[in-house]
Formats: C-alpha cells, sequence, structure tokens
C-alpha cells in the first residue's frame, strides 16, 4: 500500500477521537467529516458563516495534501435544517461548483447543538488524462509529466516552447509544447495557484505536472 500522508487541522477532537483532518494514500485524499470550529473554539449561528468556515478547513486541508477544491469528486453534507440547504448549497456550489462533485446531502442530528452543518470530501489528484474532446500526443503514450494538449498555438511565444522544452525534455519544435501567455504571466507575477488552475483547464495536466510548467514559467527566461 502507498504510504499514508496525515493531515491535522488542529481540532481538539482530532486528539480526542484519534483521527486525521485528512488523508491522502495515493492519488485519493479523504477529508473528515469537518464541522464550523472556527480557531478559537467558537461557532457563530448563521449556517451560511458555518458552511463557508467548515470549507475553508477542507480547502485548507487539501492544499497541506497538494490538492485543490477542483479535485474534489465527492462531497457530502449533513444539516440538521432541511430549509437550511439553499444556503449550504449556496456556498456549496461557490466551493465545489468547478469541479461539479458527487453529492449527497442528508438530515441529521450533529454532536454539538451549535452546528447547522457538517460537509466531507473526497479528491483524487495526478490524473493526467486530456480532458473530454481533445487528443492526446497521438498514441505515443505519456511523455515525462503526462500528454500536453496544443492550446493557443497562434499565440505561442518562443519562450514558452523553451519553458516548457525545459520541464519535461520536448523538443522545441514539438506542437504539444504550448502553454498560454496567460499562465506565464500569473507564475510571474507570484499567482502560482491561479496559474496552476488556468494551466490544468487548459492542457488536462495532472496537479504536479502543473506546478512543476508553473515553476519554470516563474523562473525561466523572460
Amino acid at each position: 500500500m502507498p504510504p499514508r500522508q496525515r493531515i491535522a487541522s488542529g481540532s481538539a477532537y482530532e486528539t480526542s477521537v484519534g483521527f486525521s483532518r485528512a488523508v491522502r494514500v495515493g492519488d485519493r485524499v479523504f477529508v473528515s467529516g469537518t464541522a464550523p470550529i472556527w480557531p478559537d473554539g467558537t461557532c457563530v449561528p448563521d449556517v451560511e458563516a458555518q458552511m463557508r468556515r467548515c470549507c475553508e478547513i477542507i480547502v485548507a486541508a487539501l492544499r497541506e495534501a497538494d490538492a485543490t477544491p477542483e479535485d474534489v469528486v465527492r462531497t457530502r453534507v449533513y444539516v440538521v435544517d432541511p430549509s437550511d440547504q439553499p444556503a449550504v448549497g449556496r456556498v456549496h456550489a461557490e466551493v465545489f461548483g468547478t469541479a461539479k462533485p458527487a453529492n449527497t446531502t442528508v438530515v441529521a442530528r450533529l454532536l454539538d447543538p451549535q452546528w447547522k452543518v457538517e460537509i466531507e470530501a473526497e479528491a483524487v489528484v495526478g490524473d493526467v488524462r486530456p480532458p473530454a474532446g481533445r487528443p492526446d500526443s497521438g498514441g505515443e503514450g505519456p511523455r515525462r509529466g503526462g500528454s500536453l494538449a496544443p492550446v493557443g498555438r497562434a499565440d505561442l511565444l518562443e519562450t514558452q516552447v523553451r519553458l516548457l522544452s525545459a520541464a519535461f525534455g520536448l523538443r522545441p519544435d514539438d506542437p504539444t509544447a504550448v502553454v498560454s501567455k496567460d499562465v506565464v504571466d500569473l507564475a510571474r507575477a507570484g499567482e502560482q495557484v491561479k496559474a496552476i488552475r488556468v494551466l490544468r483547464k487548459q492542457t488536462g495536466l495532472g496537479l504536479v505536472a502543473a506546478k512543476r510548467v508553473v515553476d519554470a514559467a516563474r523562473s525561466g527566461p523572460a
């Protein structure tokens, strides 16, 4: 079995009950049921604020596991009052709307009477298959770091070709060695997370490969 990466969030329950906020095994990340607890141990009564707090904790745990909300494939939401579902659903859409994971929302009684919502999540990272409708590199098998689908070749800059060539050992004339100017600009502006997100949407790269490209773009030749 692949080694486990255990992630803590500092909750007292993690110590007393004996669990991790999240566990990564291979390319899968499992985030435990997460309640709306603020750093000082308090909980505000507004259900939408509670849902946002739950999602903040989950996103932080995903980040520790080198994952993002876009990698989430399943969520389970527990609400005490079914009339709160619309407010809870709005926040869920804001955070996970891009991924559109499988979801179950149920009415349940939670451990603390102050809690109105709790949520858990599962993510899969490192998928390097091209998005639906985009061809791969033509049957040659995956290249180092995964296949790159052509995006905006007409706008390709020589610098960008050099960046990907350096990152993956590709030939400068390789038509798959393409990264958009938006990604380069974001990377060099210090917006690495946004750059990775844009690159993954454009190319279908996995998280690790996308991070390598963005790192190369950030430090590569001007």
